[in-house]
């Protein structure tokens, strides 16, 4: 059943890559990596939209860009806000009425995998808010403002949160109204969802399915295309 819509905000700025282009619009071996997280939802079985929120500079050029993409999916560019939260909040009004699930993934995590995909939706089938995440390895500490060690959280509790969340429509929706009302913007959606009181169900990440965000990453990135060339 095709149900659901994609949000991909990607009207950040490329200020911790050092560069003057903001990072889904850098490329990526024969495209930008932009381009390569939309193909990951080239899924015309389950897929009825993609939803790409822009800086109002790169409106144009992403419009010409998808023009060119070849996804059966429809694919809409809105232009972004001045927090994640208000890109999202544009997209999320021109989501198809049809529309049952909605799911939200950050621009620049372009390794996305199917068996992901698909547990997801899965997952998402039977709960009302589903996101993956990856067990914590590191010591994590907690810090005051002035530096020093408050205290350390047990590890074994904490998990690393991946894209893409996957939330009912309702579900999303209420927990936009609710946070704007709030004036609270949170980290991701999970937390807006949190907030308006849903559980949310967490299921196995994947470690390739990694957020390209300092210049590392891009070497990492192009390794990780190297291998299945």
């Amino acid at each position: 059943m095709t149900d659901l819509s994609v949000i991909i905000p990607a009207a950040g700025s490329g200020s911790r890559m050092g560069s003057d282009i903001p990072k889904p619009f850098l490329r990526l071996g024969e495209m930008t990596i932009l381009e390569r997280t939309i193909r990951c939802f080239d899924r015309p079985d389950r897929v009825l939209s993609i939803i790409i929120s822009v800086s109002s500079d790169w409106l144009d050029f992403t419009r010409s860009m998808v023009q060119t993409l070849d996804v059966k999916p429809a694919v809409l560019v809105v232009e972004g806000g001045s927090e994640r939260m208000y890109s999202i909040k544009n997209a999320l009004a021109v989501v198809p009425a049809e529309t049952k699930y909605i799911a939200v993934h950050d621009a620049v995590r372009p390794f996305l995998s199917s068996e992901l995909f698909n547990a997801l939706i899965e997952a998402a089938e039977n709960f009302e808010a589903v996101v993956p995440g990856i067990a914590v390895t590191d010591t994590i500490k907690i810090k005051d403002d002035s530096g020093f060690v408050v205290s350390t959280p047990n590890r074994d509790t904490l998990v690393a949160v991946q894209t893409p969340q996957v939330f009912g429509k309702a579900v999303i929706n209420e927990a936009y109204k609710l946070a704007i009302l709030r004036d609270y913007t949170g980290t991701d959606d999970a937390s807006l969802v949190e907030l308006s009181g849903h559980k949310i169900r967490l299921i196995p990440g994947d470690p390739n399915n990694f957020k390209i965000t300092w210049p590392d990453d891009i070497e990492k990135a192009e390794k990780f295309i190297n291998r299945f060339k």
